[in-house]
């Protein structure tokens, strides 16, 4: 694995991301997400933005690092609505 860039909760590598919170935090192990993956989609928002607004990962720091992860790895997000999804993710968050 390449790191190519890290926010504080989060590695974007060369086969997408991985987790850095698993250092402070062994007892979560190691949470990987396949760049293939990356604009997997429901209803027309991130499936992965969606998901992770209900875990208690930092999400603004997910955000963050989805978004870098797909810049690096060229994802077409073409099918996604990012800002709705991030809107919905929050609200989720905030039950």
């Amino acid at each position: 694995m390449m790191e190519i860039m890290s926010t504080r909760q989060w590695h974007i590598t060369n086969r997408g991301m991985e987790n850095a919170a698993s250092i402070i935090t062994p007892r979560r192990g190691v949470y990987c997400i396949d760049k293939t993956t990356l604009a997997d989609e429901r209803d027309g928002m991130s499936d992965w933005l969606l998901h992770m607004a209900e875990k208690d990962w930092d999400l603004t720091d997910f955000i963050v690092a989805w978004r870098e992860a797909c810049r690096v790895h060229k994802i077409d997000l073409r099918g996604i609505d990012v800002p709705r999804s991030i809107k919905e993710a929050r609200r989720i968050r905030r039950g």
